[in-house]
C-alpha cells in the first residue's frame, strides 16, 4: 500500500471506493436523464456492486477480528454466506410476496408500508445475528418484495419512509466526523475522490466495450457511477472498529462523498463531449 497501511486495511480502502451510491445515481438520473439502455446498464451493475459488497462485508467483519485472506478460509466464509443467504431467500420468497399481493389487492397501503418495513428489520437482525452486517438482510427483504411482481407500487409507497431513513443515516455519519479532522486529511481525500472519479469511468467504460457495447454506453455508465455509497461507510465502520484503517479515513471518505455527489452530475453533463473526444481518438 503507497499509504504504508496494512494489507487488510488496502483491501478494505479498495472496496470502499469501488461501490457507488444507488441515491445519488437515481437522484441524478432523475435531473439528468439518459437513455433507457444506459440507465438499465447503469442499474444493473449497481445491483451487481450491491451483491459484491454483501460478500465484501463479510471479508472485511473476518479480517477485522484478526482473520487471514487464505483461500481455504475465504472459501468457507463465502460458503456460510451462500447458505445464510440462500436460506433467508428461501423463507423470504415463499412469504412475502404473496403476503405483499395480497394487502396491494385490498388496497391496504398502510399495510404495506408495515409489511415491508417490518420485513426489513426483521431480517436485518437475522443477519445480525449470524454475524453479517444488516445491509445483508436489508438487501433480501429487498429481493423478496420485488418477486411479488408490484416493487414499483411498494417503492412508491415506502418513498417517504427511505427519504427519512437516508437523512437520518446520512447525518449520523457526518456526526461522527470531527470538521478539524476533516480538513487534515484533506489531501488524502481529494487524491481518493480523484481515484474514484478516474477509475469508474475508466473501469466501466473498458469492460461496457469489451462486452461489444458503445463507447457512449460505457463513458456515461463510468461518469454516472464516479461515487461512493451508503455500503462504503458500513465497510468503513467496520474497519475502523476492528482496527484495519486510521479513524481519520472516515472523514476522508465524507468528504470524497460530498464533492462525488456534486461532480458526477458535473461530468454526467460533459459526457457527450468526453465520447466525441474519444470517437475522434
Amino acid at each position: 500500500s503507497v499509504l504504508g497501511w496494512s494489507t487488510g486495511g488496502a483491501v478494505t480502502l479498495g472496496a470502499t471506493l469501488s461501490i457507488s451510491s444507488t441515491m445519488v445515481v437515481s437522484a441524478v438520473l432523475r435531473t439528468r436523464p439518459v437513455d433507457a439502455d444506459i440507465r438499465s446498464h447503469v442499474f444493473g451493475i449497481l445491483v451487481v456492486q450491491d451483491v459484491v459488497a454483501i460478500v465484501l462485508m463479510s471479508v472485511v467483519t473476518a479480517l477485522a477480528s484478526g482473520e487471514t485472506l487464505e483461500l481455504r478460509s475465504l472459501g468457507i466464509m463465502i460458503a456460510q454466506l451462500v447458505a445464510v443467504v440462500a436460506s433467508m431467500l428461501i423463507v423470504g420468497m415463499l412469504v412475502l410476496p404473496r403476503v405483499i399481493r395480497y394487502a396491494l389487492e385490498r388496497n391496504e397501503s398502510e399495510v404495506v408500508v408495515v409489511l415491508a418495513t417490518a420485513a426489513a428489520f426483521g431480517l436485518a437482525l437475522v443477519a445480525n445475528l449470524f454475524g453479517y452486517s444488516v445491509a445483508l438482510g436489508a438487501f433480501i427483504a429487498g429481493m423478496a418484495v420485488a418477486e411479488s411482481g408490484r416493487g414499483e407500487a411498494v417503492e412508491e409507497l415506502i418513498e417517504p419512509l427511505r427519504a427519512l431513513f437516508s437523512g437520518i443515516f446520512f447525518v449520523s455519519i457526518g456526526m461522527t466526523v470531527d470538521p478539524l479532522v476533516a480538513w487534515s486529511s484533506l489531501p488524502l481525500a481529494l487524491v481518493l475522490c480523484a481515484i474514484v472519479i478516474v477509475l469508474q469511468l475508466v473501469s466501466v467504460s473498458f469492460a461496457t466495450v469489451l462486452t461489444g457495447s458503445s463507447i457512449r454506453r460505457g463513458v456515461y455508465s463510468g461518469l454516472a457511477l464516479g461515487q461512493i455509497g451508503e455500503l462504503s461507510f458500513i465497510l468503513a465502520t467496520i474497519a475502523i472498529t476492528g482496527g484495519l484503517v486510521p479513524e481519520e479515513t472516515m472523514p476522508a471518505l465524507v468528504t470524497v462523498a460530498t464533492l462525488t455527489v456534486f461532480t458526477t452530475p458535473l461530468l454526467l453533463g460533459r459526457a457527450q463531449s468526453i465520447v466525441t473526444t474519444l470517437d475522434r481518438v
